[in-house]
């Protein structure tokens, strides 16, 4: 965690919006087929034997335990909701496979405890101390946090959790807060960082991203899968989504970081799809998949990236 001496409550109230999330898509699991079928197209293993780590696995309506547990030999999930891990393996009947491995309690974006402090008082300025050591700590290296996850990996999955760990900075802080934007970037970097960090050499990622909904899109449900990659960009273009979550500020992250770039190959795109959340509410979804370079990069010294280019909401 970011800091050890937080109150517990600080955390606990992270944690408790997390898991009021993860209890009340729980019992979705026949909703997620699609979604889960399209990831599966994108973990399908160059040979079998392999490790895979997972981040914000949550409640795996979204993978197919069994599947994966048959096609690597290892498959770690890791999510701060550790229960949740602990249902949905009960629920798929692998809670006994010795190949699966449960990471609870795991605060991927550095700065848990003190976003929950927050929520009972707002910082007023950038400048301030507590923002200062908020930054700080989610700009550091995730080495660390990666050794304790006993890398490395061949295949580390990022499920379309990395809008739920920026959605508590929006919603502490205010998407209009001057320390948003550079809190936005430092832990969005910090994602890539870990999953690079995981990965072994010549090991391959999978990124996907809930883009928008319903909620702001009419009959996002029934739009035409051909007719999805003209939506995205239209999106996109009216500044319409996830802010610093588009495909170009995902890209721009992995090719042109100074401290990510240098260790990434080979990104590509995958077409979007849907992902029925629920009856009342669908996620456009896209991915990138990308491989980490052969030869260890030199790491520069840590530093927030620029804010977020597409700065939009849902």
């Amino acid at each position: 965690m970011f800091n050890p001496d937080a109150p517990a409550e600080s955390t606990d109230a992270v944690l408790a919006r997390q898991s009021t999330l993860n209890q009340s898509t729980r019992g979705q699991w026949n909703l997620y087929r699609s979604h889960r079928e399209e990831l599966e197209k994108l973990l399908v293993p160059s040979r079998s034997g392999g490790r895979i780590c997972v981040l914000g696995a949550g409640n795996c309506n979204d993978l197919d335990l069994r599947w994966l547990l048959q096609v690597y030999r290892l498959v770690q999930l890791v999510d701060l909701d550790g229960p949740a891990l602990e249902r949905a393996a009960r629920f798929q009947k692998v809670a006994e496979a010795p190949a699966l491995r449960l990471r609870g309690s795991i605060d991927l974006t550095g700065i848990a405890a003190r976003l929950g402090a927050w929520e009972k008082a707002r910082p007023a300025s950038p400048a301030d101390a507590d923002v200062q050591a908020c930054l700080q700590a989610a700009s550091a290296p995730a080495d660390t946090l990666a050794a304790a996850l006993d890398g490395p990996f061949d295949l580390v999955l990022s499920p379309c959790v990395l809008s739920q760990l920026l959605t508590p900075i929006r919603d502490v802080l205010g998407a209009n807060h001057p320390a948003h934007d550079p809190l936005l970037a430092a832990v969005r970097r910090r994602h890539f960082q870990l999953m690079l960090d995981l990965l072994a050499p010549g090991g391959r990622a999978v990124f996907a991203c809930d883009l928008f909904s319903s909620a702001t899109v009419k009959d996002l449900a029934r739009a035409p899968r051909e007719e999805l990659p003209g939506l995205l960009r239209k999106r996109v273009a009216a500044g319409r989504h996830f802010s610093g979550l588009d495909p170009a500020s995902i890209q721009a992250v992995l090719t042109r970081d100074r401290l990510i770039a240098p260790q990434v190959a080979t990104v590509r795109h995958a077409a979007p799809w849907l992902w029925h959340l629920a009856l009342s509410k669908t996620y456009l979804v896209y991915a990138l998949t990308f491989n980490k370079t052969s030869a260890p990069a030199s790491r520069p010294a840590s530093s927030p990236d620029a804010a977020p280019r597409d700065i939009g909401g849902e």
